[in-house]
């Protein structure tokens, strides 16, 4: 096999995660530098831009102490010195400013070029070192490798299945929906879901002209975050590093995200729409089976009532699923380790067990905890 490049550390992924890693490398030692490669179609924050653009999305919910800097008062700093606001009491930016400071610390750490516009097509480990095949045809041999990807699949209703398949566009998932891209007047369309997502498709969707019923399981949750503060310092970590049991950390950390929620302001935005008619939330509600009518689709509820939908938006999430990437599957196979539904035991480096492979962000959260996908 013919080596085109060997690196200390090749970063896969060039979102918030991989930026993240880059950064507190150069940080730590800026020689390594001119030893790092980082590979990604999309550039740095690409993929991250493009999802924010589909939904409109135009504030973050994590404050501007959470960003990819080793320093976490920059982003406060450099609002203050372009004159860029932070909305009260926590400080939360727009996203704007969030790309726009993402950019600036890219230039500041010398990071411009340092992504390949390509995907790692396979992976492979000998001993302790890792080979990369890209699907530009070159391969890059590696000390280290940090896989800053979502191993993940999307989670579908079980109804979902006894329609399948639906005329397009009746049923769609939330990574598929591109609010920019539909038209959508005098429609009805239906949101799954009750988290964020949900609320900026049901959002969105309102202010295109559709008519718009979400529907959740459960009643709509408010909480400013995912998660409670307390979950990124000592004060529940220690507890939950202390804990051995791999099981017993995944059921802490379903418990602390305790499913999808939303930040008070995206409530009062949904509750403003439905005071005007356009929205109309059911929560809780259960779908208990669908059938196709047409172009759209007829929902079957837990009361019996049939809703008809032009559209359905599935804004139900993903399942973290090591065995069911293109990259983590085949080292499951080669390098066998514990994985708890979906989500493999790591090391405290990060590093898969017998390799020089480290994941970050989501895949970890059973060692940093269940603020791990988080910024």
């Amino acid at each position: 096999m013919s080596i085109d490049a060997e690196v200390e550390v090749l970063i896969v992924g060039a979102g918030p995660h991989g930026l993240s890693v880059a950064l507190h490398l150069v940080e730590a030692d800026p020689s390594v530098r001119d030893r790092l490669a980082v590979v990604d179609p999309d550039g740095w924050l690409g993929r991250w831009d493009r999802q924010f653009a589909q939904l409109d999305i135009a504030h973050l919910r994590s404050p501007a102490v959470h960003h990819p800097g080793p320093d976490a008062s920059a982003f406060a700093r450099w609002c203050a010195d372009t004159g860029v606001g932070l909305e009260r009491p926590y400080g939360i930016p727009d996203t704007d400013a969030f790309r726009a400071h993402c950019a600036h610390l890219v230039v500041e750490a010398g990071l411009e070029e340092a992504v390949t516009p390509t995907s790692v097509h396979r992976l492979g480990v000998t001993g302790e070192t890792a080979t990369a095949l890209l699907t530009d045809g070159t391969t890059i041999l590696a000390r280290h490798v940090v896989l800053a990807v979502n191993p993940a699949r999307r989670r579908r209703p079980s109804w979902v299945f006894d329609v399948l398949p639906v005329p397009m566009p009746a049923l769609d998932h939330a990574g598929d929906v591109d609010l920019w891209e539909v038209t959508l007047d005098a429609e009805h369309v239906v949101v799954v879901g009750g988290g964020l997502t949900a609320g900026h498709l049901a959002v969105g969707a309102a202010r295109r002209g559709a008519h718009v019923t979400l529907l959740a399981r459960r009643p709509l949750r408010s909480s400013m975050f995912d998660t409670d503060p307390g979950w990124l310092g000592p004060r529940q970590l220690n507890g939950f590093t202390a804990t051995a049991d791999p099981r017993a950390r995944l059921a802490a950390c379903r418990a602390a995200r305790d499913g999808g929620s939303m930040p008070p302001w995206m409530l009062h935005r949904l509750r403003a729409l439905s005071a005007d008619g356009s929205l109309e939330m059911r929560a809780p509600a259960r779908i208990c089976g669908a059938q196709r009518a047409g172009t759209g689709l007829d929902l079957v509820l837990g009361d019996e009532t049939v809703l008809h939908a032009d559209r359905v938006w599935l804004a139900t999430g993903t399942e973290s699923d090591v065995g069911a990437h293109r990259l983590t599957a085949p080292l499951l196979q080669s390098h066998p380790i514990p994985v708890c539904d979906g989500f493999p035991v790591l090391d405290d480096t990060l590093r898969w067990p017998g390799t020089p492979v480290h994941l970050t962000g989501r895949p970890a959260m059973l060692t940093l905890g269940p603020a791990a996908g988080n910024l």
